[in-house]
């Protein structure tokens, strides 16, 4: 894919809350949401093109800040897989995209 300006990575830091409101969009459940997130944590999507149909695809990434190594494991999107095609990874966060009641939208229950 192409990122505008030329770029290769775009880089986002935030908090724990950040983690489980991007964990919550994706449909993780609460219960291995809460367990996860912990400090030094981070989240990475990657953006991946077939080289034979030219169809995108997103691979999410999760790295366990208390783990000693920080190897990022993929991490298995419901409803999609640990390879989820563009597309349907935009279907999945489109509700999310565009939010205009912030307070209703981010309940956890």
């Amino acid at each position: 894919g192409t990122l505008t300006p030329d770029r290769k990575m775009y880089f986002y830091s935030g908090h724990d809350t950040s983690l489980m409101t991007l964990q919550l969009v994706l449909g993780i459940p609460q219960d291995e949401m809460i367990s996860m997130v912990k400090p030094g944590s981070g989240m990475i999507f990657e953006l991946h093109q077939d080289s034979k149909s030219k169809d995108y695809y997103i691979q999410a990434l999760y790295i366990d800040g208390s783990s000693p190594d920080l190897k990022p494991v993929l991490l298995d999107i419901p409803n999609c897989g640990n390879i989820c095609s563009f597309n349907q990874f935009i279907n999945i966060t489109h509700k999310f995209s565009n939010v205009t009641n912030y307070e209703q939208e981010c309940q956890l229950n």
